[in-house]
C-alpha cells in the first residue's frame, strides 16, 4: 500500500507541475499578446479553465493521498487521543460522499456527452474529467487510509 501511495503521489504531483506549468504559459502568452499585440488566442481561456478544474480536483486528491490537507487544530493537543478515531470518520463520510456523487457525475457527464463546448471543439462533457478524477484519486486515498486504519487494528503494534 505504501508503494501505491507513493507511486500515486508522484504521478498526480508531476501532472500538477504540468498543469500549472501549461496554466501559466498560456496565460503569460495571453498577456503578451492583448498587450502586446492587441490580439489573443480564442481558446485560451476555456483551457485555462479546465486547467484550473484539473488543478484544483488532482491537488484535492494529492493532498488526501499524501495526507498533507488542510488541518485547523483549534484546541490543540487536547484532542490528541481522538485524532485516529477523528481521522477514520472523516475517511468514512469522504468515502460515503463519493459513493454518493459519482452516479450523479456521471449522469452530468452522459447528458452533456453530445453537446459541443464553446470555442474549443470538444464535447462539453471534458468538463467532467477533472472532477472525475479528482473523486478517483479521493476515492483512492481514501480507500487506503481505512485499509491502513484496518492493518493497524488487526496486527499488533511495537508497543
Amino acid at each position: 500500500m505504501l508503494a501505491l501511495r507513493g507511486w500515486l503521489a508522484r504521478a498526480s504531483g508531476g501532472l500538477l507541475g504540468v498543469a500549472a506549468a501549461a496554466l501559466i504559459l498560456i496565460e503569460a502568452s495571453q498577456a503578451v499578446l492583448r498587450h502586446g499585440f492587441a490580439t489573443g488566442v480564442f481558446w485560451a481561456s476555456e483551457i485555462a479553465t479546465l486547467l484550473l478544474m484539473l488543478l484544483g480536483w488532482i491537488g484535492a486528491g494529492h493532498l488526501w493521498i499524501t495526507r498533507q490537507h488542510l488541518v485547523v487544530d483549534l484546541l490543540g493537543s487536547h484532542l490528541d487521543r481522538w485524532r485516529r478515531p477523528l481521522l477514520l470518520a472523516t475517511d468514512c463520510l469522504l468515502f460515503a460522499g463519493l459513493a454518493w456523487l459519482t452516479p450523479r457525475i456521471i449522469v452530468a457527464s452522459t447528458a452533456f456527452g453530445g453537446v459541443q463546448s464553446g470555442a474549443v471543439d470538444l464535447p462539453a462533457s471534458v468538463r467532467f474529467v477533472p472532477v472525475t478524477a479528482g473523486l478517483i484519486l479521493l476515492g483512492i486515498g481514501s480507500t487506503l487510509n481505512l485499509a491502513e486504519a484496518a492493518l493497524r487494528a488487526v496486527l499488533p503494534s511495537d508497543r
